[in-house]
């Protein structure tokens, strides 16, 4: 009984991502929208985490098979890799770079503009 009340929710959180994404006709993951929602009830109260355990630890027990495909797919590829890993390694950089830069940047702003509404 407890994983029918734990994958209930679960898929429930994911077709509630789905069905407001549609209904918004909005581009996003649904499943990182569901799991979102499934994060607001859990924070609300709504639902408790012992109701969800049963279906997540078992989930999260299979959950390296999901990147076998990957890995297959970088071991085809890898005489590619080796010819390009120089730029790779750049690209990496640069967007880890930029992304922390531009995260700071709005965030400095928004803690600067809170900061001058609570004076």
């Amino acid at each position: 009984m407890k994983y029918i009340v734990s994958l209930t929710i679960l898929v429930t959180a994911l077709a509630l991502g789905h069905g407001l994404l549609y209904i918004l006709n909005f581009s996003f993951p649904p499943a990182v929208l569901g799991m979102g929602i499934l994060l607001l009830v859990l924070k609300l109260n709504i639902v408790s985490l012992k109701q969800c355990e049963a279906v997540g630890a078992l989930l999260l027990k299979y959950f390296p098979l999901f990147f076998i495909p990957a890995g297959v797919g970088i071991i085809q590829h890898l005489d590619l890799i080796k010819d390009n890993l120089l730029l790779i390694v750049i690209s990496i950089l640069t967007a880890t770079v930029g992304t922390l830069f531009i995260v700071g940047k709005v965030a400095s702003l928004l803690f600067a503009s809170s900061d001058k509404e609570q004076s």
